[in-house]
């Protein structure tokens, strides 16, 4: 393999690095295949470094220190030379047991595990770090075996981009601080995003449930009985109360669009955190491999946010066609906004003339629909057609007025009950329309929020100490 110019250079930042960010690691040392051992060298390794008479200066310099007297490097390798299950070494104890081997790793614990030890192979040398009690086998492997792999992604990258594609340290160290910048900021941005869009979901449900109560009110109004005193004190209630719901539901719809659309730009939000990550040069192949904080290179970190985002783009359609589907049930506000065109074209013509027969067509509608007798006061006119409407769907075909069908949402089936479609729309077909646009927006069933979670939690964990 040829060399990285840059290897103890990476593999010191990620040694040092890896002793920062987890607890219960105690030290390192680097010693490269020509027998050098790198400085710093850290913890009780140190002292094992410079016994057999070697000379303190040896450690202290990378470029031009002799090598240490071969018995005290090949301790390090002799795990791997041999098939022994023991290891000596003076400053961590006279003996420690092979717990657990691995291609290019050996872990050895001390006496009551008071001292641990993990040896990696790495291209172009040998890793080894010391742990305590503190930190289980288990996770001291892990942490061992990232570092380890970090240096040897970072050689691996410098040999497939060849010699003439190595950039210097310095600049490999400038692409890493901007795509460090990068991630921060697509991953700070795609928190918020998700935490703004939450809270305009939670919001929707309540507005969801809302719209659909004013729908199933108004389709039961028609025929809902009233008490005689309250019929004859006040024969326009019924009209008067259609109106209302009719003017709640027409609030309740623009109310749920508008929230439809603050969640819409909340998703163009976690697609651009992504899109932001495509800014940061990626065309050698060791900007493609190279770790950009811990553990994952630039395409895992786009691959995690990409996966974020998807899921959310995916609930999102399904939550607006959801609210586009309720909406298109509502008959009330249409009808009402027609009679008030109807009621001030007659308006200007009774001016000129007078004109009863609308008032008695209305009054006639009025008493078809349970209210009042002959003579009684007009009644509400928006109120008048929200009640013909209504009446109008639950008949079914030939019904006229209406707000078209209610087709399915995000692949499901479509015009179940439409008005204008020639459906049936009766109190019972509505309450299960509705029952089921509810549910669908509630259930969120192309959101996972613990797969969320996990992978932002990944990368915030990556970027800890950094």
């Amino acid at each position: 393999m040829s060399s990285f110019p840059g290897f103890v250079s990476v593999a010191l930042e990620r040694l040092e690095s890896c002793l920062r960010v987890t607890p219960g690691l105690t030290g390192y040392c680097l010693i490269t295949s020509n027998g050098q051992v790198c400085s710093p060298a850290k913890g009780p390794l140190l002292e094992d470094l410079q016994a057999a008479e070697a000379d303190p200066t040896r450690v202290t310099s990378t470029a031009a220190a002799a090598a240490p007297p071969p018995a005290v490097v090949s301790q390090f390798l002799r795990p791997f030379n041999t098939l022994q299950p023991t290891v000596s070494f003076a400053a961590l104890g006279t003996k420690l047991q092979v717990v657990h081997q691995a291609e290019g790793a050996v872990f050895a614990l001390g006496p009551r595990r008071r001292v641990g030890l993990g040896v990696c192979l790495v291209p172009q040398g040998v890793v080894v770090l010391t742990f305590d009690r503190s930190l289980s086998l288990p996770a001291a492997v892990g942490a061992v075996e990232r570092c380890a792999a970090g240096i040897r992604a970072a050689c691996a990258a410098a040999r497939l981009g060849g010699a003439g594609a190595a950039m210097s340290v310095l600049a490999q160290r400038q692409w890493r601080q901007r795509a460090q910048t990068a991630v921060r900021v697509a991953v700070t941005a795609t928190k918020e995003a998700r935490s703004t869009y939450q809270a305009l979901s939670d919001g929707g449900d309540g507005a969801m449930s809302d719209l659909s109560n004013a729908l199933l009110q108004l389709a039961h109004l028609p025929s809902l009985p009233l008490p005689q005193p309250l019929a004859a004190l006040r024969p326009d209630v019924r009209a008067a109360a259609a109106a209302k719901l009719a003017r709640q539901q027409e609030a309740l719809a623009a109310a749920l669009t508008a929230r439809v659309s603050q969640m819409a730009a909340c998703v163009e939000g976690l697609g651009r955190a992504v899109e932001a990550l495509d800014q940061v040069p990626q065309d050698e192949p060791w900007m493609r491999a190279s770790p950009v904080f811990h553990t994952f290179p630039l395409p895992r970190v786009r691959q995690l946010l990409a996966g974020v985002y998807d899921m959310y783009r995916l609930e999102q359609d399904s939550k607006a066609a959801t609210a586009a589907a309720i909406t298109a049930l509502m008959v009330g506000p249409a009808a009402a906004a027609a009679a008030d065109v109807a009621e001030a074209a007659e308006a200007a013509a009774a001016a000129a003339a007078a004109a009863g027969s609308g008032v008695e067509a209305a009054l006639e509608t009025w008493r078809l629909a349970g209210g009042g007798a002959a003579g009684a006061p007009r009644a509400d006119a928006r109120g008048l057609a929200a009640l013909a409407a209504v009446s109008a769907a639950g008949k079914g075909p030939g019904g006229g007025a209406g707000g078209g069908g209610a087709g399915g949402v995000a692949g499901g089936g479509g015009g179940g009950g439409g008005v204008a479609g020639g459906g049936r729309l009766d109190a019972t077909r509505l309450s299960e329309l509705c029952t089921t646009y509810v549910s669908v927006w509630l259930l969120a069933p192309y959101l996972e929020e613990q797969a969320a979670e996990e992978a932002l939690g990944a990368l915030t964990e990556d970027m800890a100490s950094f």
